[in-house]
């Protein structure tokens, strides 16, 4: 019985070794996305995918949507459905999908770690959630604030991280022999890149610019005949979305003559400053004798990546600065071949490091709620508490889709620009009449032009409620024209 039982631990110990290295490497992850997700809460954009999961579950179609320039729908929406049909409501989505992107990373690359250099699956998950960690954190901490919208789309599902994502991993599996992977595949390489491109046009950006930067250093034939065959799929894809879908073009001439609150030096340096960090990992690689092709490709990408959107004038503001969620995988990527490069018994010390640090910031934002934790948590409470199920809730597109999802979808929704004139930017038309019945109406005060306000609470005698921030109109008369469609239907 005695040897029985010593056999059993000698084989236990290890399995459980394993699981607790994996449950760690989780545990440091949701930890990371619930810390950068508490820094700023979430907004109309967040709730992007929320509400198109919404509608495919309720109505089975995305019929009557306005999609954005880049519609992101491929992987995004489809990772977005389970957790929207579990969660109770906008925030809880928020947190629970802010993880997704972060672990697919980590856990696709340790399979391919497992797969190829022969290491135990958790130990290769927890040495790239430690890599995960301390890269997301020098970005959004070291470079703040511009360096947090790099690692924000990270953690938001329609930010262009799943992109990043996409592109890093099939570079990583298939560059090393240039691209053959994806060249014996070529149909199924063609289909995967033409859906990700569709979704969101900046996965033919990070993929293209690996591609050229693997023809760059290779020269070779195979890899151009790839890159062009990418290439002009990624353009044809481009043309047709342009074609068919008319917000890509207003999306372009609005972004042209917004006027840039960056100057192009300061754009520059800017981006000096976040390629720092793959310029160490390479640097140390290279004086490891540790730097792989691979290691290369990916780092002149980038190079290329951000010089190309830096010369296109495409980074105007902090916001901006998520066109380079790429910077985040990548980095990824170079810091575990940095952490594999060293001694193992340095790992213990990181992911002491790693779990420090998480921990901190989680105390540094847990301690001090900001009102973006909880937006127009006023208006939502007052629309509760002093309107019928079926009334009609109008509002520009910032707090709109908030109010909308956060108060369970009971009333209409119209989404409206700064003089109440119609605005279907990211909606769905169908929430106007979801419901018929209540006519009060609620207009949202926040955004809207104050001398459109004005008129209305004088012309339709309004009642101010909720701190002014809220307008509540018992009956719309129909002869106003600003909300003549803004008053749901009367139940027949």
């Amino acid at each position: 019985m005695s040897v029985a039982a010593s056999g059993l631990s000698v084989v236990a110990s290890p399995a459980l070794a394993g699981v607790a290295r994996l449950v760690a490497a989780l545990a440091l992850l949701v930890g990371l996305s619930v810390a950068a997700t508490l820094l700023t809460g979430y907004n109309s954009d967040a709730l992007y995918l929320y509400s198109q999961a919404k509608d495919l579950i309720a109505f089975g179609s995305l019929r009557g949507w306005t999609f954005s320039a880049i519609p992101f729908t491929v992987p995004d929406l489809i990772a977005a459905l389970p957790i929207t049909a579990a969660v109770p409501g906008p925030r809880a989505y928020y947190f629970v999908a802010a993880p997704v992107q972060i672990v697919v990373l980590v856990a696709a690359l340790s399979a391919w770690l497992a797969r190829t250099q022969h290491r135990t699956f958790d130990g290769a998950m927890l040495v790239s959630a430690i890599a995960a960690v301390l890269v997301v954190l020098l970005y959004g901490l070291v470079f703040y604030p511009y360096g947090y919208f790099v690692v924000q789309a990270m953690f938001i599902l329609n930010y262009h991280g799943l992109a990043a994502v996409c592109a890093t991993l099939l570079a990583v599996v298939a560059c090393d022999d240039d691209f053959r992977l994806l060249r014996d595949h070529l149909a199924a390489t063609l289909v995967a890149v033409a859906l990700l491109t569709a979704s969101d046009f900046f996965f033919a950006v990070y993929f293209g610019a690996m591609l050229a930067a693997a023809l760059l250093l290779s020269r070779s034939r195979a890899v151009a005949g790839l890159g062009v065959a990418v290439g002009g799929l990624s353009a044809a894809v481009f043309a047709v979305s342009y074609l068919l879908n008319p917000s890509l073009e207003v999306h372009i001439k609005a972004s042209a003559a917004t006027p840039a609150a960056l100057g192009p030096w300061q754009v520059a340096l800017r981006i000096v400053g976040l390629m720092l960090v793959p310029t160490v990992l390479v640097l140390v690689l290279r004086l490891r004798g540790a730097l792989s092709r691979r290691s290369l490709i990916l780092y002149v990408s980038l190079a290329m990546i951000a010089g190309a959107l830096a010369a296109a004038g495409l980074i105007k503001d902090l916001y901006a600065f998520r066109y380079l969620a790429i910077l985040v995988p990548v980095s990824v990527v170079l810091a575990v071949e940095v952490i594999g490069a060293g001694p193992p018994r340095r790992e213990a010390a990181l992911l002491a490091a790693a779990a420090a640090s998480v921990g901190a910031v989680l105390l540094l934002v847990g301690t001090k709620p900001s009102s973006a934790q909880r937006p127009y948590r006023d208006e939502i409470a007052c629309i509760d508490a002093a309107g019928q199920p079926g009334s009609t809730i109008v509002a520009e597109y910032w707090p709109a889709k908030i109010i909308f999802e956060s108060t369970g979808r009971r009333h209409n929704l119209v989404q409206v620009g700064a003089t109440l004139q119609a605005w279907d930017w990211i909606s769905n038309e169908r929430w106007r009449s979801l419901h018929t019945g209540s006519r009060t109406t609620f207009v949202v005060t926040d955004h809207i032009d104050a001398q459109t306000l004005a008129r209305l609470a004088h012309e339709a005698r309004a009642e101010t409620i909720c701190g002014g921030k809220l307008l509540k109109l018992d009956r719309p008369p129909p002869e106003l024209d600003d909300l003549k469609w803004a008053a749901p239907k009367a139940a027949s």
